[in-house]
């Protein structure tokens, strides 16, 4: 999830919540050739981007009653890469079991909930 410099804009002020939200919360595309994704660019999204979707946007995530939310440490993921770029493979080579990988890093770090409020006065 996202920390936003704000602790007055939320859904929820209840300490625990259950999400109950039912849009996605993110989705992916695959971008090359035979694919009807040549105007998609990193950072777009489906709320004002409608190239070829929902064809060209084939996975979507979503959090809706699967996470609740607690009001206790917050994780902040940083220094994640925007694209990972996956190597080439076949449609015959991922029928055939194989597949196409590629490592990347991040840095995560915890702090409690009143850090994290205390922080965003400032």
């Amino acid at each position: 999830m996202i920390k936003i410099a704000a602790s007055d804009h939320y859904v929820f002020g209840d300490r625990i919540n259950k999400d109950t939200y039912n849009q996605p919360r993110g989705y992916i595309a695959f971008k090359g050739p035979g694919l009807l994704t040549s105007a998609i660019q990193p950072g777009m999204d489906h709320a004002s981007s409608y190239y070829g979707w929902p064809e060209s946007w084939p996975g979507a995530w979503s959090s809706y009653n699967q996470v609740t939310y607690i009001r206790g440490a917050a994780c902040s993921i940083e220094d994640y890469p925007a694209t990972v770029l996956l190597p080439t493979i076949t449609a015959e080579a991922l029928s055939s079991g194989e597949s196409s990988g590629s490592a990347f890093q991040h840095n995560a770090g915890v702090r409690s909930w009143r850090d994290v409020l205390d922080s965003s006065h400032r």
